[in-house]
């Protein structure tokens, strides 16, 4: 039951990604590439990936209750193709992606992940 709570909750977070999406203003600028701000709030150690059609990269781990952000691999910025994140929980089978978001070079995405 604890596991169907968390999996509903971080779905949710996950699909209202798209409206955490910043462009400019204090982000990375557009020639160091765009980065991925992770607030973990949850009581699980999170791994991050990068999704671009087929392609998955890691971006690293956030422990649980901490924030942590990952600079966003030049390869996967396109303006063609969107991006989709995974937060997949250390101790857990349960793994949640985002809606699919096009990002562009300055942009600076927040994903909240909640208990």
């Amino acid at each position: 039951m604890r596991h169907a709570r968390f999996a509903s909750i971080l779905c949710l977070v996950l699909a209202g990604l798209a409206g955490c999406l910043s462009h400019g203003g204090g982000g990375p600028g557009p020639a160091s590439g765009a980065a991925l701000r992770v607030e973990n709030r949850s009581f699980y150690e999170m791994d991050i990936f990068v999704l671009r059609g087929s392609l998955r990269e890691r971006l690293g781990s956030v422990p649980a209750t901490n924030t942590r952000t990952f600079p966003l691999p030049a390869s996967m910025l396109t303006v063609t193709t969107p991006l989709r994140f995974v937060a997949d929980p250390v101790g857990s089978s349960i793994v949640s992606a985002s809606e699919e978001l096009a990002v562009s070079p300055g942009d600076t995405v927040t994903l909240q992940i909640q208990p």
